[in-house]
């Protein structure tokens, strides 16, 4: 479905190859900037891809630079101003410590840092009710700690992922319907079309209140505070029972010969502490509190992943 009130506007580029998206006049290897179009038929909506006049189109440049996505932000706002925006950032991921976005075509073959993102939203000035990552491995709290002051809702999967196809019909009928839904309500909409389209049992989509993040940043803090202490007194023990909980703790894409990631679901992470004997119950329980409040909505596809 579409609606006069939603703009879909795209920046595409950083590509290998020109891919498939070449039949549509799409080269991904070049960096511009399209808006998406429906028409209406009797079966439905027929959607397009319609490149912007050269009028709007970016230079060609690397997508992997914080200020290439910073004026595509302040473009959109300022080309399609509206009461209230979306971002969405498809690619590969690599979570807070490898990155996002891989640009092969001018950009080196090198990703998107943690401080590039959160520095290309912050010089944007645009506020976001929902910023999403349809991408692996980016839903961490690094992630939501980066983008809090500028957002309200943080939609992104711990795990890996397929693309987002089911959750981006569900998502543009419901604003088509109500372009003024909360990113609550949109997100919820994308994870619900998601998980009924997907049928694999490993991906791990969850939406963040991003408003409620620094709570549980607090509530790290005094786990880490207690950790410290107990490396000071208990030495080698108190190390050996960190590393145990660390090993039991559900993690994502980390092993012995993939260091660039070190993604661990920190919710588990709190309870394996509680287990050796390093948190009281009563710090499991805050954490939980935080967590909690913070996580509005999990996918659900594995039980043990917490947002």
């Amino acid at each position: 479905q579409s609606s006069p009130d939603v703009n879909v506007v795209i920046q595409i580029g950083g590509g290998d190859i020109a891919g498939p998206a070449q039949e549509h006049g799409v080269d991904m290897r070049v960096t511009r900037r399209y808006r998406l179009v429906a028409e209406s038929t009797q079966m439905g909506a027929n959607w397009s891809l319609v490149p912007l006049p050269e009028s709007e189109q970016p230079a060609n440049v690397a997508m992997n630079k914080p200020e290439t996505l910073s004026d595509f932000l302040k473009w959109g706002a300022r080309t399609f101003p509206a009461n209230q925006y979306v971002l969405t950032m498809s690619d590969h991921g690599g979570g807070p410590i490898a990155g996002y976005g891989n640009d092969e075509a001018l950009g080196g073959g090198n990703a998107l840092s943690t401080n590039d993102l959160q520095s290309a939203i912050a010089h944007s000035g645009v506020r976001f009710e929902l910023i999403g990552f349809d991408a692996c491995l980016m839903g961490s709290l690094e992630m939501a700690s980066a983008f809090a002051p500028y957002g309200k809702y943080f939609l992104a999967s711990e795990e890996v992922t397929y693309p987002w196809v089911e959750g981006w019909t569900a998502s543009l009928n419901l604003l088509a319907s109500s372009p003024v839904a909360s990113g609550e309500t949109i997100g919820r909409a994308f994870i619900e079309g998601y998980r009924a389209g997907q049928d694999v049992d490993f991906t791990a989509y969850s939406l963040t209140d991003l408003r409620q993040i620094s709570t549980v940043v607090a509530s790290l803090e005094e786990v880490s505070s207690t950790l410290l202490k107990a490396l000071k007194t208990g030495g080698l023990a108190a190390w050996q029972s960190i590393a145990v909980a660390r090993r039991e703790a559900q993690d994502f894409q980390s092993n012995i010969f993939s260091t660039q990631m070190d993604l661990v679901d920190v919710q588990s992470w709190i309870h394996e502490l509680g287990k050796v004997g390093l948190l009281s119950a009563d710090q499991v329980s805050r954490f939980d509190a935080s967590m909690k409040t913070a996580v509005v909505l999990r996918d659900g596809n594995e039980e043990d992943v917490n947002g």
